[in-house]
């Protein structure tokens, strides 16, 4: 069984980088982030770090409000894949919608420090 403090921790790291995002704190997400950390959008674009905190920053990609709703955790070789389903409120190019996602986090632990390296943005069915 995965230990419960880690999930908490990793939710943690999870929930400030919503806060960044909504806050535009390019800053922030580039601490938290992994400098390979990409991005899969659900289009299926695999995004840089680079890229999107340039998005953000110009506001090609503004994030209003995340709500999450659930969470769970598993292990995967040397990872630990945190997937948490949640509401995305954003304007994406120009286009604001409220998106059901299912957001799949990947952190790799680098000394005592659990790193998000990927995400992969899938759309859910929008009841849990």
């Amino acid at each position: 069984m995965l230990n419960h403090e880690l999930k908490d921790e990793l939710i943690k790291v999870y929930k400030r980088i919503d806060r960044a995002m909504i806050e535009k704190d390019i800053h922030a997400l580039n601490t938290l982030l992994d400098d390979n950390y990409e991005l899969q959008h659900i289009s299926g674009y695999v995004q840089n770090k680079r890229e999107w905190l340039a998005q953000i920053q110009s506001e090609d990609m503004r994030y209003f409000a995340i709500t999450p709703l659930t969470f769970s955790l598993q292990e995967e070789k040397n990872d630990m894949i945190l997937t948490c389903q949640t509401n995305l409120d954003a304007r994406i190019y120009g286009s604001r919608n409220t998106w059901p996602l299912q957001m799949r986090m990947t952190f790799y632990r680098n000394a005592d420090i659990w790193i998000p390296v990927r995400t992969i943005a899938t759309l859910r069915s929008s009841t849990i």
